[in-house]
């Protein structure tokens, strides 16, 4: 019993960061329903040249960033 309650509070806490960065991007200026590619890379999109080349970060951190809410 106690393992059914670790995956509910695992998938809570994902949809809480995710909305938190969410909110974060648009609250410091990107664009609501259409983030360009740009604000994506700044707030740490993956990108290959840079995620192959050294900001390997990138890798976890875009799964965090959302190209608006339907995505």
């Amino acid at each position: 019993l106690k393992g059914r309650a670790v995956l509910p509070a695992v998938t809570a806490t994902l949809v809480v960061v995710n909305l938190a960065v969410y909110l974060t991007m648009v609250a410091r200026g990107v664009p609501l329903l259409e983030p360009s590619v740009d604000h994506l890379r700044a707030w740490g999109g993956s990108f290959g040249p840079w995620t192959t080349h050294g900001q390997d970060w990138r890798l976890v951190v875009s799964l965090f960033i959302h190209g608006g809410p339907l995505h």
